[in-house]
Parts: structure tokens; sequence; C-alpha cells
């Protein structure tokens, strides 16, 4: 499964890109000519805000929105081609492992991480690179994410970040002056990777107030079988649950370190948002950074690829 993920306000660039918010933000109104005054869409004639209150409403009330008819097959395509290009620049060597459990060589991870918000960076699956960092997998399966500046670097990303259909959305949902933080590929391979345990995005993207908002692009099918988006619809109402922060001991091997146990949520109060390429190949799903998580853990040889990115709504 693929998925384009977009993060506005937006975010992350996990904690880095809050001590470079600014700079991202100044390079994003430079490189795209986007101006705060022009955020509504219908200041270039663009978009009717029928269902400003409709999105708005279900937003708040849920957490998430899926939106048909958002993408057509050849935007996906587009968008898909160039996710499996970038498996093709990874680097060949300082390979770096992306897990959220395992902290096997954490200070080097961290910091490749941590200086990530501003680049395009190479995350590889936990299994694909081997102790003295040769890859052990076919390339196009060795990637778990690409991150997290593809909006500015990347022109395929870059056009649908700054689309228009996405600035109408931002102005039905009241976004004033939306800046984007970061962005990613996700893979999601089949037969390979660790787990990621149910999470609020929050926990790593944190803004006062909370006023992030991502957008998740299905590129493929999103189903039970190979492990979909799964949310508690409603729980962005219950604050932050945990923080991912740096750790102020500054002698510690990890930078980064976790305010408090991971709490515990039963499956049973997830829906699956399940996406068909066939009927809803033009999606799009927005959720609030508050909002609870989950893709389940499959070894299933089945592929869900997704880009995403997130938004911040400014005053």
């Amino acid at each position: 499964m693929c998925i384009c993920s977009i993060r506005f306000s937006f975010v992350q660039y996990f904690l880095n890109l809050i001590f470079k918010r600014q700079n991202c933000i100044a390079s994003i109104s430079e490189q795209n000519k986007i101006k705060h005054a022009s955020t509504n869409p219908k200041a270039d004639g663009q978009g009717t805000g029928k269902m400003h209150s409709t999105l708005l409403d279900e937003l708040n009330q849920n957490g998430y929105i899926v939106i048909e008819s958002f993408l057509n097959p050849d935007e996906v395509n587009e968008l898909y081609s160039a996710g499996r290009e970038l498996c093709m620049d990874a680097p060949q060597e300082n390979r770096k492992i992306f897990s959220t459990v395992n902290q096997k060589d954490a200070h080097s991870k961290e910091t490749y991480f941590l200086d990530s918000g501003d680049k395009v960076r190479f995350f590889f699956e936990e299994g694909a690179v081997g102790e003295n960092g040769e890859l052990l997998v076919d390339p196009m399966i060795a990637l778990n994410k690409v991150g997290h500046s593809l909006h500015i670097h990347h022109s395929i990303f870059n056009k649908m970040t700054f689309s228009n259909r996405v600035k109408e959305v931002c102005w039905q949902l009241n976004f004033n002056k939306p800046a984007v933080c970061q962005s990613m590929y996700i893979y999601k391979n089949p037969g390979i990777g660790g787990e990621v345990i149910s999470h609020q995005d929050s926990w790593f993207l944190h803004t006062e107030p909370n006023s992030v908002i991502g957008f998740w692009f299905a590129l493929e099918d999103c189903t039970l079988q190979n492990g979909c988006l799964q949310a508690i619809k409603g729980s962005h109402k219950s604050g932050v649950h945990r923080r991912y922060m740096r750790n102020p001991d500054k002698e510690a091997n990890q930078l980064l370190i976790y305010d408090r146990p991971a709490p515990i949520y039963s499956q049973s109060s997830f829906t699956p948002l399940i996406v068909n390429k066939g009927k809803t190949i033009k999606i799009c799903t927005l959720a609030y950074m508050l909002l609870l998580l989950f893709f389940y853990f499959t070894y299933l040889m089945l592929y869900r690829h997704m880009y995403h990115y997130s938004r911040q709504c400014g005053a």
C-alpha cells in the first residue's frame, strides 16, 4: 500500500520542524509564490465553498474526513511512479532504518531524522539493511518512507501539495494562513518492516494550540487485508496522550524519548478507513493530529502506498 502524506501547519518534520518552522514557511512562500491573502481559492476564481460547513462539522465531530473524487487516475499514477523512482534514488551507503520501537544505533538515526525537516531523506525498513549497511532485499521494497520536504524539493509532490483543490479544502476548513510543515511518501511494503503502534500524530508533531491537519492520499487499495489506516472517531477531543521529545539528559545516547509509557487502546474501538482503488481511486483523507491512528501490522503480500502531508492553521 502506498500513501502520500502531507501535513499542514503543519507539521512535522517532527520535532525538527518546530525549530525550523519559520525558515520552512519562508522557503515555501518564496518558492511557490504563495501569499496568505490568496489562500481562498475564490481570489483566483476557484471554488464554490458549498461544502464549507459540512466538511468542518464532520472533521470536528469525527476527527477525520474521507473525500472522494479528489485525484484522477493520471495523478495517482504520477504520484505512485514518483514514489517508485525514489526507491532507485535511495543512498547506497549510510542507510538509516526507521523504527518507532527499535532503538539500536539510536543517536545516529535520530540525528539523521531530526535533520530531515528541510531535506529529502530516505528511511529503510527493519530487515532491509544488514549490519554493515548492505541492502538485504530488493530496492523496491526496502524503504519505509521518504521525507520530510518533498513538497519543496520534488516538483510532482510540490504540484499536488499546492494545488487549488488543496487550497479549496483548507479554505473550507477556515484555514486563514496555512503553512506546510512536512510531507512524506509512505510505502507499507509487504512482508517486511516493524510494527507501528496505535498513536496520535501529535505525539511527534506538537503545536500550541493544536492546529495541525494531515492530508493522506491513498495511491493503492487500502483494505483490511493489507493493513489500511484505522481511527477512533472523536478521539481528537481527548487531548494529547503522550509526547515524543528531546531528551533533557544531554549525555544520554538517545536524543529523543517519550515522556510516558504508551497507552493501551482497545482495537475494537478503531474504524477501518477502507479505500478501494477501483471505486475511489480519487481519494483524500484529512485528520487532526490528535486523532488516534493505527496501521494493522501485516506480513501479507499486498502493497499499499501513500502520500501524506500536514498543514497547520495560522491565525
